[in-house]
């Protein structure tokens, strides 16, 4: 029997998403990547495929239905079966939830709203060995930290005070609770969002 499994990992294209596919591929993942920017996941994949592990791209934004439907085809029919679903692409707006619809207000809400569907889809999935858990990263180092106003340094040594571990989030924290999270060693957990 094989022990091959593969993995999808949305959002793909850097950053937390990169990192992800980076150490799933470690892990002995194949993988589907994607994302909108084709450049930045060629580049991944020939990562990827120098860890000796298989990978297809798909490209598109999965918020367009056809295109998340396309990407679990595409997947199962060019490496076999899907195990893992890494939904990692999301945006972030930084601006006054009075001047833009979709502002820190509306991301806020998304963000409970994603903890509400992860508990619901665990309890739904639960009776096909599904088990569902999300990660909520907090102040991470990453690109989008140049979307705060003022000095990004005193935004970061706030953070780092505020923070338990005395340090904002890097791209490998998030890969790292990833990782546990597709492992065997996680089969009891479900329901579950991570602070990260």
């Amino acid at each position: 029997m094989s022990t091959r499994r593969v993995a999808v990992v949305t959002g793909a294209s850097s950053n937390i998403g990169r990192a992800i596919a980076l150490r799933l591929a470690d892990e002995g993942f194949d993988l589907t990547i994607n994302s909108s920017e084709p450049y930045k996941l060629y580049a991944i994949a020939d990562m990827i495929r120098q860890k000796g592990r298989k990978v297809i791209i798909v490209v598109g934004d999965v918020s367009d239905e056809s295109v998340a439907e396309n990407i679990v085809t595409q997947t199962v029919r060019d490496l076999g079966t899907l195990d893992v679903m890494v939904a990692n692409a999301g945006i972030e707006y930084m601006d006054s939830i009075l001047d833009r619809a979709a502002s820190a207000g509306a991301l806020s809400a998304s963000k409970f709203a994603i903890r509400g569907l992860t508990q619901s889809a665990a309890r739904e999935y639960r009776k096909y060995g599904i088990t569902v858990n999300a990660y909520a990263p907090g102040f991470m180092d990453t690109p989008v930290l140049g979307m705060f106003n003022g000095n990004l340094s005193d935004h970061i040594q706030v953070a780092a005070r505020r923070s338990t571990v005395q340090r904002i989030g890097q791209p490998n924290d998030i890969a790292n609770i990833v990782s546990f999270l597709a492992s065997d060693k996680s089969a009891s957990i479900t329901g579950q969002a991570v602070q990260v």
